[in-house]
Parts: C-alpha cells; sequence; structure tokens
C-alpha cells in the first residue's frame, strides 16, 4: 500500500503525463489514483479524530492536575499562616527539632496599595502593543507599512 506521500507524487507525475498519453487510459489511472487518495485521507481523519480525542483528555488532565496543585500550594501558605501566627502569638522566634529550625524573619518592605484611583498617573506603566485589526483595515484601505502586509493562509477542514 502506498502512503500519501507517494500517491501524491504520482498524481503529479500523472497529470504532467496527461499531455502525452491516451485520454480514456488517463482517465482511469487518474480515477483509481484519487480513490487511493481518498481512502488514505479516510484514514488520517480517523487518526486525527482519534488524536483530538487524547489531546482533549490530555487538556482535561491538565486542569485536574493544575486544580489539585493550587489546593495543595493553598494548603501549604495556609500551614505557614498557622505556624506563624502561633509563633507570633506566644512570642517565639525560634522553634529547633530534631528535624526542622523554624524562625520568623521579617520581609523587605513592599509597597500596599489601597485604592488605585489615588495613584497620580507618573507611577503608571504603559505597555506599548500593536492593534492587528487597525493594521489590517489600514491595509485593506491601500495604505503601505513598511514591513506589514496582509497574508491569507489556509486550513484543513475535516467534517
Amino acid at each position: 500500500m502506498s502512503t500519501l506521500y507517494e500517491l501524491t507524487n504520482q498524481a503529479i507525475q500523472l497529470k504532467e503525463l496527461a499531455t502525452t498519453s491516451d485520454p480514456e487510459i488517463f482517465k482511469d489511472t487518474l480515477e483509481s489514483l484519487n480513490l487511493a487518495i481518498e481512502d488514505k485521507a479516510d484514514g488520517y481523519a480517523r487518526v486525527i479524530q482519534e488524536l483530538q480525542g487524547h489531546a482533549q483528555t490530555i487538556k482535561n488532565e491538565e486542569i485536574r492536575l493544575s486544580d489539585m496543585r493550587k489546593r495543595t500550594e493553598k494548603n501549604i501558605a495556609n500551614m505557614k499562616l498557622n505556624l506563624l501566627d502561633s509563633m507570633n502569638a506566644t512570642d517565639t522566634t525560634k522553634i529547633t527539632t530534631d528535624l526542622f529550625t523554624f524562625s520568623v524573619r521579617n520581609n523587605a518592605e513592599s509597597v500596599a496599595i489601597e485604592d488605585e484611583k489615588d495613584i497620580p498617573d507618573d507611577f503608571y506603566v504603559t505597555k506599548r502593543e500593536i492593534s492587528k485589526a487597525t493594521l489590517k483595515s489600514a491595509l485593506k484601505n491601500g495604505a503601505e507599512i513598511k514591513g506589514v502586509s496582509l497574508k491569507r493562509s489556509q486550513t484543513l477542514a475535516i467534517k
């Protein structure tokens, strides 16, 4: 059985020979080749559907594992906070056990913002972002912009 690549090459070669061979033989050969390509396409579609299902299963598992990781991280943070609160409540700054040493440390100062509306504009950072929709509109209206062009791609639809 031929591969899709081989069948495609055979079809291209056959089309090149269309002008030199008997029209009836050419037609019959082309039809049989097209059927072989259709069979391959059908097989490809089945594999694609299977892979799409597998990809969705993986995606669902990623979400489940991500949720599990977030719950675990939240539990870790809560346990650390409970231990810190307990040490602060008992004025304990250091605990030493056979396996671990716990100590209360002061972190570096951080900025606490109560209301963003009160912050002057000088302290805002603006992000430079390209508007592809505006560029597309301008190009369609005849604008010439260096380094930018309209490009049409193709995709395969399987129904």
